[in-house]
């Protein structure tokens, strides 16, 4: 069983209390924003009774979370709480990666709290609290720290805090745009971008601050599975120039290649701004570059932003529609579904939704519970955290399933949710819809088809994967013993006689008869089922087939 939390407290007002816990699906009301904020899920989301009460001591609620790939600076493990309201509280935890002896298999964090609310952990961007006096400065991001913030002096009247937020852009993520590109829109090339960046504060900025972004031209320092090598090239101003560049060339590789080089009065800088939360992204244009170096540029900001990203692009190119292009692959994960069959009760079936990177640890935990293919993962495929699925079992097939424990489900459409760090499985039972269908083949055929709208809406090129399913034939009994008479003939091919002999033959030489004498596969089968437990009785009706196939001269 899986340990949903553990609660510490005073042993008498944990038993007053009556504490209960139970898994619920509310944050699914909070996606938008999650998805808005790069909030990733960690852990299930957690609902305490009896909820809203005021408890008169604190409480430590230790909450098991699963954090997958290398944890960078860049994020933070922090709470969610919900009261009941519009919206959901950040709480800092009281300690993170604890173990303990009954759960080592777990990594918990804990959190002091005053009350039992819905709670969950989520892993978001290191948010950094700078404080700035009259005297200005000069700060270092921790995430970045090419990223610099220039401060001067009488920013402000008094002490004000400035919150930064660093979002990396993988430099696979740069390559991937400028491999998917139309080869005949020459002009649309994105040569390098910045981290995103969010800064926050005072409402307005008594003087200008210095903002300093890295841009390199050329991007280096690709993490891939192959390894980088160096090309060289020779350039329009004639020197020769060592280029990095990168393609991707399958769903894991990279591939390291030249790159057309363009002068750099070919190129422009591209300062675009999401000023509100779901907003859509602008170019600013009365913010100055105060310098342009060959690996950073200095822009000056005279208010605070929701989001900013500088881009170094063709001359031609649309700064917007490359940032929304570039957000998008940055939220975008690849992901995979397995669905498979549980190897004691083959009408049993987990679907599994899980990234690519954690496709393995998913295998093996489906193996570990009974579950086995065919088939196999399903073709990778782009989804963003808290992203619905929908998995519909095509009506041309003969499979159609529905959810364990549920009564009133049509079995047509099923939803699963992505999340980056977590392994969404879902448990479904199969069932036939005509049970005399696919005659030609010994299992029910059917296909499960995930989609990223519900199927009712009828676009059929959202579809993201497919995957075909097979549920092995049913033997089917009678419901009534036939009753057989047999006709008793004189000599020795008497009824007495083949009954005795019926008894002295073993299963094993019932089979070599079976194949000795040719009887056909459907009197072999019918045979079975009217008799299904009396192998004595399945030995006489086979001898007395055998008897009534015999020519009549034998007889005489």
């Amino acid at each position: 069983p899986e340990v949903a939390c553990l609660i510490r407290g005073p042993q008498h007002l944990l038993e007053d209390l009556g504490v209960s816990c139970y898994l619920s699906d509310r944050y699914q009301h909070h996606q938008q924003q999650s998805e808005d904020d790069y909030q990733e899920l960690l852990s299930h989301v957690l609902c305490l009774q009896p909820k809203g009460q005021r408890l008169s001591q604190a409480v430590t609620v230790c909450v098991p979370y699963t954090v997958r790939g290398p944890r960078s600076l860049a994020g933070e493990v922090v709470g969610k709480i919900w009261r009941g309201g519009a919206q959901w509280e950040v709480i800092l935890p009281k300690a993170l990666d604890c173990v303990y002896p009954d759960s080592e298999d777990d990594v918990f964090a804990e959190f002091s709290l005053h009350e039992l609310p819905t709670i969950a952990v989520v892993l978001r961007l290191t948010n950094e609290h700078l404080l700035v006096d009259k005297e200005g400065g000069s700060f270092k991001s921790s995430v970045d720290p090419r990223i610099l913030l220039n401060v001067p002096k009488d920013f402000t009247k008094s002490s004000v805090q400035l919150s930064l937020q660093v979002q990396p852009v993988p430099v696979a993520v740069v390559a991937s745009l400028q491999t998917a590109r139309d080869p005949a829109d020459a002009d649309a090339c994105l040569i390098a971008t910045s981290p995103i960046v969010s800064l926050g504060g005072a409402a307005r900025f008594m003087r200008p601050l210095v903002l300093v972004l890295p841009c390199p031209r050329f991007a280096v320092g690709v993490r891939a599975r192959t390894v980088p090598t160096v090309s060289s090239h020779v350039g329009r101003s004639g020197r020769s120039v060592n280029i990095l560049t990168c393609q991707l060339f399958s769903k894991t590789g990279i591939e390291l290649t030249t790159r057309h080089i363009r002068k750099q009065d070919d190129e422009v800088l591209r300062l675009v701004a999401q000023p509100t939360v779901g907003g859509h992204w602008t170019e600013l244009s009365d913010v100055g570059i105060l310098s342009r170096k060959s690996d950073s540029v200095q822009v000056e900001l005279h208010r605070p932003v929701r989001r900013l990203l500088l881009l170094r692009l063709a001359a031609r190119s649309r700064g917007v529609a490359m940032a929304g292009a570039v957000i998008e692959a940055v939220r975008s994960r690849q992901a995979v579904v397995l669905a498979q069959r549980h190897g004691a009760d083959a009408g049993r079936l987990a679907v599994v939704c899980c990234a690519l990177s954690g496709l393995e640890e998913a295998e093996e935990a489906l193996q570990k519970a009974g579950f086995s293919g065919p088939p196999g993962p399903s073709h990778p495929f782009p989804a963003h955290e808290g992203q619905e699925l929908y998995l519909h079992f095509t009506s041309t097939g003969n499979i159609m399933a529905i959810r364990t424990g549920v009564s009133n489900d049509d079995g047509k459409e099923q939803r699963l949710t992505f999340h980056a760090h977590r392994h969404s499985r879902l448990q479904l039972r199969l069932r036939e819809r005509d049970p005399f269908a696919n005659r030609g083949h010994q299992n029910y055929r059917g296909a499960l088809h995930v989609m990223s709208t519900p199927a009712s809406r009828g676009r059929g090129d959202l579809q993201l994967c497919s995957l075909a399913l097979t549920l092995p034939k049913k033997k089917y009994l009678l419901k009534r013993t036939c009753s057989v008479v047999y006709i008793n003939k004189t000599g020795p091919l008497g009824l007495r006689d083949l009954r005795w002999l019926a008894q002295e033959l073993s299963a094993a030489e019932v089979e070599k008869v079976v194949r000795r004498l040719g009887v056909g596969r459907g009197r072999i089968k019918a045979m079975r089922l009217r008799s299904p437990h009396d192998k004595c009785e399945q030995a006489l009706a086979l001898l007395c087939c055998w008897r009534v196939g015999r020519p009549h001269f034998i007889d005489e």
